[in-house]
């Protein structure tokens, strides 16, 4: 996304870029912000690229499970 900066504000091409971004980037940071608060994936536990690799798979999962756990809940009520 463009910033504006103190002698330069945004054009309108800009503007309009922002609000486009802004409407799919919110989905894909709700789910690395709730992974890296509720399943500490903001380091990484193991220096080999593999047992990382499955490392934040199984987060990833845990992560569907939580999110099919919370709609299901929202759905009885």
């Amino acid at each position: 996304m463009y910033e504006a900066t103190r002698n330069a504000p945004l054009t309108e091409w800009q503007k309009e870029f922002n609000d486009q971004v802004s409407k799919e980037r919110w989905k894909v940071e709700q789910s690395y912000g709730t992974l890296k608060r509720r399943f500490d994936a903001s380091v990484a536990l193991y220096m080999s690229s593999p047992k990382e690799f499955a490392v934040i798979c199984w987060k990833a999962n845990c992560y569907d499970l939580l999110k099919a756990t919370n709609m299901l809940a929202s759905q009885s009520v």
